[in-house]
């Protein structure tokens, strides 16, 4: 980048920042079948994915989401409750642990 005139904002860093971790801090019945996550997370993510479950130890893809006002798992059965958890995704394929998972009905 630099031969192509490019000013690099800093030349010596030669891995990304961390992506750190994310916590689920409420989880809000947003529409019929649909859950909406308030979650806190640190800088350098770009995007967040999240599972659900209604079995133990069976996750399944919600959806994966880049704008964090708007984490919304949809198609959910309303009256199921529904084990959720979250991780976020940061720059070269860098990816943080699962969240502690926080269970909710869905309406």
């Amino acid at each position: 980048m630099a031969s192509s005139g490019f000013t690099l904002a800093n030349t010596g860093k030669t891995s990304p920042a961390p992506v750190g971790t994310v916590t689920i801090k409420a989880v809000t019945n947003s529409a019929a079948g649909s859950l909406n996550l308030d979650m806190t997370y640190g800088p350098n993510v770009w995007g967040f994915e999240v599972q659900v479950s209604t079995a133990p130890n069976v996750w399944v893809t919600a959806g994966y989401f880049t704008d964090p006002r708007n984490v919304t798992a949809t198609n959910l059965t309303p009256g199921t409750m529904y084990a959720l958890r979250v991780r976020v995704h940061g720059s070269l394929n860098q990816v943080s642990d699962w969240s502690d998972v926080v269970n909710h009905m869905a309406m």
